[in-house]
């Protein structure tokens, strides 16, 4: 992946003189893209945010939230994080309306640059392992077991045989080493390489299952021992949390299953519902 910086001297004889004013500043100044929008970019380079979008796009992204994304990952993997913490607490601190708009604005750009990004293609592709699938086990790292929870209790309630794995370490290959080939394991693992997740690749491979891993920066060492990758954009600030998109993902997920398998779905529905009276009912024995 180009740098900003590569992408800048690699097309800077195509440029605009506007543009390469924009350009230069925005390499000279990459963390400030990730807090400001187009019209504040414009205004501190005194140029209009039409220019500053017309150059995200002459630079080959397909418009400042993808070149937000890009840079959020360089800075990600080179600047430390309580570098990228003083920041945060910089730019919020300086706004007028303080934390909650930022957090705010940080979700509506992370839900922007979803629709903006969202591979339909990886999603078919994803949905058809699923439904070929009699086992679904779902995995995350960090806050992202938030996201793998929810999505075994969501693809549960759609039809499918779906439940999550809250193992990690050895207690995780343990479980591992009873993996059979009829299984898919959804992994939520943002950028961070860790040892769980090459385990439940590398046991993925062995026992012949299937996989799809949702990440928003692996390298291709990671994404080629997976059956499926889904690109997933995460906020580029740290205001919010990359369970935000992968919540989204997942009911995505589980809407598209639903319109394949509506009977299964009713089904999991009704069974769900008597299981809950049955227990309201036996609260008052």
């Amino acid at each position: 992946m180009q740098t900003l910086s590569e992408r800048v001297d690699a097309h800077w004889a195509e440029l605009r003189q506007s543009e390469r004013t924009v350009a230069q500043f925005l390499a000279q100044n990459r963390s400030s893209i990730l807090f400001s929008s187009a019209s504040q970019l414009a205004e501190e380079v005194g140029s209009s945010d039409a220019t500053v979008v017309r150059t995200a796009r002459a630079l080959g992204y397909s418009g400042l939230p993808d070149l937000k994304r890009q840079v959020g990952i360089e800075l990600t993997h080179g600047v430390a994080p309580t570098e990228r913490l003083e920041e945060t607490i910089s730019r919020s601190a300086n706004r007028p309306e303080g934390p909650v708009v930022s957090v705010i604005e940080d979700a509506e750009e992370s839900h922007a640059q979803l629709k903006a990004a969202i591979d339909l293609a990886a999603i078919a592709a994803a949905t058809e392992l699923l439904l070929a699938s009699p086992r679904v086990l779902t995995w995350g790292l960090g806050a992202s077991g938030a996201a793998a929870r929810y999505a075994g209790d969501r693809l549960s309630r759609v039809g499918l045989s779906a439940s999550h794995l809250d193992r990690n370490g050895f207690q995780l290959a343990n479980e591992l080493v009873g993996l059979r080939e009829n299984t898919c394991l959804l992994l939520f693992v943002p950028g961070r390489r860790h040892p769980d997740l090459k385990l439940l690749l590398h046991a993925a491979i062995t026992a012949g299952a299937q996989s799809v891993l949702v990440t928003n920066s692996h390298g291709p060492d990671i994404r080629k021992q997976a059956s499926h990758v889904i690109d997933l954009p995460h906020s580029t600030t740290g205001l919010t949390s990359e369970v935000l998109t992968e919540v989204l993902l997942v009911d995505i997920l589980a809407t598209t299953l639903l319109s394949r398998t509506p009977d299964a779905a009713r089904e999991s529905r009704r069974r769900l519902t008597e299981y809950r009276q049955f227990l309201d009912e036996s609260k008052g024995l």
